[in-house]
């Protein structure tokens, strides 16, 4: 047995290990099969004076896991033992061995560390490069070297983790044996340097001594740090992505912005991007997201890559070095400027309304009440009526402007009426619950959205495995009203290791009209966004639309025949249906009293919890499209099929915001203010209550089950 050879006498908790952090490791030693939990029971008792039996600490230890997995599910990162979500992670790169700065360049980060990434470009395989050499240094030796480097490194700064991924000149090995070597020797070989330091293991054979040397890998040298070798370019923790790519733009933080775009188009998420490779240093936001180029970490005076070559050498940026004056400026004296008054500086703000938990909403109160005491402060608005009066803004395309389908009061008050907007005592939902959760860049587009597009680096999101998506629908047939309309949202629902998250990522609105043709657009978007079911309010005009959705339809457009569809959760609703072999693919909701109070708490708890994500705004929408120029080159008609989606979740937000609420016979009774209106809300509500339903039934199943539950049932009836 493993755990037979294994010292337990030093096994002991470090300095900096709380009590749980030294549980979590001798846990996992336990888990590993390095340790029994009788001997890792004696441990604890030893570290705390205690006496517990060895089920004690099993429990504890299985419970504090879960929570903890649990954690880095929802939030990419660890807990800690205050219950933070708080990780401190080092990434350093481009080290270049042998160019490599000293390890002790990192003495300042002992135990301060929870994750040491690497973010590729640890050896530089100088003997093997292109470009000009003035000594060789074997790939050997850099290995050799580098992974002594890493061992020194973990040991000095003690991280709990280290994470890595490879770069440009790690690949170098590869390629180099791609070309001299044929194609049935190539296979014996790995891909990249890192493969031999962290994965594999290599052996030197000293020709000259005949002297042989085994190194292990780098993951099977330390028992109490977890070391993960992504095998590719980029590897991620929690919502942050630390990418080393092969291309390079000379434009500053060029490079960092088009690798942000090309990850959004692959659909990954996160929110921030640490790039290496280009050996510059900067950092801005795009939106939500920050990116930084983050520099290296070697001695750029000893590699003369270019030398001769009349291309700039690689500096200390000149900012981190004092400023050097050799000659005074010829500045006039003081005594010669003595007609000029003397003015303090002042501060401009110049801006939009905005939302109340902005900052500018702070500094537009704190000017305001220093204005009315007198003091030299000034703040003033200047509403549409401004330009109108004074003839630039005509007042008829003020009115047009208000009478058009997507009008929206609250965004027209803050940019046309400069009146900054908050939710109401009475909201129930408030704007930082739903505003906090617009992370995602990506939409997913109906299908035929694509081919006029025409890029071909921005594709149709196919499923991932296990995933579901539904369509919500609240359906209105009276067009034209201010407070009606039928609209209708994708959401995604994404399996992880605990159920499903959620991902609102399409939605459209239509201006009523006949309930045929309001459901065979439903059938469009049901077949070009591979959605599994619908979710539709069948009370009111919402039945007409289910009852031309329970029998065939005939898509003159597509020239498509679409067969009936069968209620699953209802079986009354389900006998509208006059097909008994109908596919069941529509839940049918009831918006009452309690179901509405149900499914808003349910909603509200969602988003608070980080369950369900939404597009972010329109403005990083843009950004994100003005990436393609293949968006820049449609006609505008077409650009806003594109912006659209952004849009329409914008407005959802600004419909959620406006909702208020009341407590009737201990429900929960919300409702839009005068004018208003909610259907993208009703949407959004009726499809995130329906899968929580559905993911209620799959664990259901899998209790019964175990590992020989199903994936998930066509039909899930409850």
């Amino acid at each position: 047995m493993q755990s037979s050879i294994f010292d337990i006498d030093g096994v002991k908790r470090r300095d900096y290990e709380s009590q749980d952090d030294f549980m979590v490791r001798v846990g996992l030693l336990v888990m590993d099969g390095k340790l029994t939990w009788q001997m890792a029971a004696d441990i604890f008792n030893k570290d705390t004076g205690k006496d517990y039996g060895e089920c004690a600490y099993r429990k504890h230890f299985k419970s504090f896991y879960q929570g903890m997995q649990y954690q880095k599910n929802l939030n990419g990162v660890v807990a800690n033992d205050n219950g933070a979500t708080k990780i401190c992670i080092l990434s350093i790169s481009d080290l270049h061995i042998p160019f490599q700065k000293p390890v002790e360049t990192f003495k300042e980060y002992a135990g301060k560390i929870d994750v040491l990434q690497i973010n590729g470009d640890l050896i530089d395989c100088q003997a093997i490069s292109r470009f000009n050499k003035s000594y060789r240094v074997s790939p050997i030796e850099e290995m050799i070297t580098a992974r002594q480097y890493v061992i020194d490194l973990i040991e000095m700064i003690r991280p709990k983790k280290v994470l890595v991924n490879y770069g440009n000149h790690e690949l170098r090995l590869g390629q180099y044996l791609a070309k001299h070597l044929d194609n049935e020797l190539q296979e014996l070989m790995p891909e990249t340097a890192f493969d031999y330091i962290f994965v594999d293991g290599f052996t030197h054979y000293d020709r000259k001594t005949r002297a042989k040397v085994k190194y292990p890998p780098l993951c099977e040298v330390f028992d109490d740090v977890d070391i993960e070798y992504s095998g590719t370019w980029w590897s991620k923790y929690g919502d942050v992505l630390f990418v080393h790519p092969r291309a390079f733009q000379s434009g500053i933080m060029k490079t960092a912005e088009k690798a942000m775009y090309w990850f959004r188009n692959e659909g990954v998420q996160f929110n921030t991007l640490v790039m290496s490779h280009t050996h510059r240093l900067g950092m801005y936001k795009i939106g939500n997201t920050t990116i930084y180029e983050q520099g290296c970490c070697c001695n750029t005076d000893k590699m003369l890559y270019n030398d001769g070559n009349l291309i700039n050498s690689q500096r200390r940026p000149d900012f981190f070095d004092k400023p050097k004056y050799t000659d005074k400026p010829n500045v006039p004296k003081p005594d010669n400027w003595v007609h000029v008054p003397k003015e303090p500086n002042r501060e401009v703000y110049i801006s939009s309304a905005y939302y109340k938990y902005h900052y500018s909403w702070a500094k537009f109160n704190a000017f305001y009440k220093s204005m009315i005491k007198g003091e030299s402060y000034f703040v003033c608005g200047f509403p549409y009526q401004l330009p109108v009066s004074a003839g630039y803004y005509p007042l008829s395309q003020i009115r047009e402007e208000m009478q058009e389908e997507n009008f929206d009061a609250v965004s027209w008050s803050m940019e046309m009426c400069s009146e900054f907007f908050g939710e109401s005592t009475s909201a129930f939902f408030s704007f930082k619950d739903v505003s906090t959760q617009r992370k995602l860049i990506l939409p997913v587009y109906p299908k035929p959205y694509y081919a006029i597009l025409g890029d071909p680096k921005i594709k149709y999101q196919k499923k991932r495995l296990g995933e579901i998506r539904l369509l919500g629908i609240d359906v209105a047939t009276q067009g034209g009203s201010k407070n009606d309309a039928t609209a209708i949202s994708l959401l995604q629902m994404i399996p992880t290791n605990y159920g499903y998250s959620r991902s609102a990522t399409y939605m459209e609105t239509l201006d009523g009209g006949h309930g045929q043709d309001q459901a065979i657009r439903i059938r469009q978007l049901f077949d070009d966004l591979d959605c599994d079911f619908i979710v539709i309010d069948s009370n009111g005009s919402g039945l007409s639309v289910f009852d031309e959705l329970s029998q065939d339809q005939y898509d003159n457009e597509r020239k498509t025949l679409y067969e009936a569809w069968s209620c699953i959760n209802d079986e009354a609703m389900a006998a509208r249906c006059r097909n008994p072999d109908a596919p069941k693919i529509m839940y049918s909701v009831k918006a009452t009293a309690q179901f509405n109070s149900d499914a808003a708490v349910y909603l509200r708890d969602c988003m608070r919890r980080g369950k369900i994500r939404f597009l972010t705004d329109e403005a990083d929408g843009k950004e994100w499209l003005n990436g393609s120029k293949y968006y820049q080159n449609l006609a505008v008609e077409d650009q806003v099929l594109f912006e659209a989606p952004f849009y329409q979740i914008s407005a959802f937000v600004n419909e959620i915001v406006n909702l208020d609420y009341t407590l009737l016979n201990d429900k929960i009774k919300v409702k839009e203010r005068s004018g208003a209106r909610k259907d993208r809300y009703s949407s959004i509500l009726y499809a995130n209550y329906i899968a929580g339903e559905i993911e209620r039934e799959h664990r259901n199943m899998e209790q019964e089950y175990g590992d020989n539950a199903p994936v998930f049932a066509s039909v899930v009836n409850f």
